[in-house]
């Protein structure tokens, strides 16, 4: 079931439904923030839940994509104004980590262990 299509779109649309009520319950707590803005940006981006996954799919397979995003998240936290990027940022790389994948990846054969091998026989 997480390798259909329909579970990758599930995810993406989950996504979706959850930064949007986080910037219903942020901009209700802070209205005169100017960071929202710019996160509102990836909220419409994410509307497409097609391309929504392609994006979290480009994400997952990169472990440099992955690590830049997250030192980005942790930095723009700290900057005043800008905690809703931060937050928005989080939210991709929680949603991109447990994504699941197009194929199933499958254990090989483990191979026999060598009985005869010659060690020092005494």
């Amino acid at each position: 079931m997480a390798y259909s299509k329909n579970y990758r779109l599930f995810t993406a649309r989950l996504l979706c439904l959850a930064l949007i009520l986080f910037h219903l319950v942020y901009y209700a707590v802070f209205p005169l923030e100017k960071g929202i803005m710019l996160s509102l940006i990836y909220v419409f981006f994410s509307l497409a839940y097609k391309k929504n996954m392609i994006l979290l799919q480009t994400i997952r397979q990169s472990h440099m994509i992955v690590m830049v995003l997250a030192f980005t998240a942790i930095v723009l936290s700290f900057i005043p104004h800008l905690l809703s990027v931060a937050v928005t940022l989080a939210f991709i790389l929680e949603a991109a980590c447990c994504f699941p994948s197009k194929v199933k990846h499958r254990k090989g054969k483990l191979k026999k262990p060598m009985r005869n091998l010659p060690i020092l026989n005494k």
